[in-house]
């Protein structure tokens, strides 16, 4: 049998293979963990921010037994500015996410706002009727920025 070089050669190439995969495998690790830890920066950042206008903001109580919640609507019908991502629901897969219109109501006016999450209207109801009441934040400024406080949703 003929053989072209030295037998050594093959470890050689099988060790600069093995290398090579261990290398690019460590690096996909830190990419990996580096995103992980850029996701809980923003968790924390939006978190910090949402307690801050909740702090500086209008405080008004909304009775949950009165919020109307509209049918779902395609994601798509609707631009994504002013939604009210529930944290659990906006890691998840966003393709299974269904908008809901609530009406709300509060001091003789009302106001329609969005939100999308996994839950079906029933449930929603449902955990709205347990809950029974929760409040509305609204800019002192400007009254068009406003957040429903949903955390009893998870």
């Amino acid at each position: 049998m003929f053989r072209a070089g030295l037998e050594h050669e093959n470890w050689l190439f099988f060790g600069i293979g093995i290398s090579i995969m261990a290398l690019s495998g460590l690096v996909s690790l830190i990419a990996f963990i580096r995103d992980r830890l850029v996701i809980k920066g923003l968790k924390k950042d939006l978190i910090v921010a949402r307690q801050n206008f909740k702090e500086d903001s209008q405080k008004i109580r909304i009775n949950l037994n009165k919020v109307e919640i509209n049918s779902p609507l395609r994601t798509d019908a609707l631009p994504e500015d002013g939604y009210n991502y529930l944290e659990s629901d906006a890691m998840e897969n966003l393709e299974k996410l269904s908008t809901f219109i609530l009406k709300i109501y509060y001091s003789n006016q009302e106001l329609d706002y969005p939100i999308k999450t996994k839950r079906d209207a029933a449930t929603l109801s449902m955990l709205f009727s347990n809950q029974k009441e929760t409040f509305l934040y609204m800019g002192r400024t400007d009254s068009t920025i406003v957040y429903l406080d949903l955390e009893f949703l998870g």
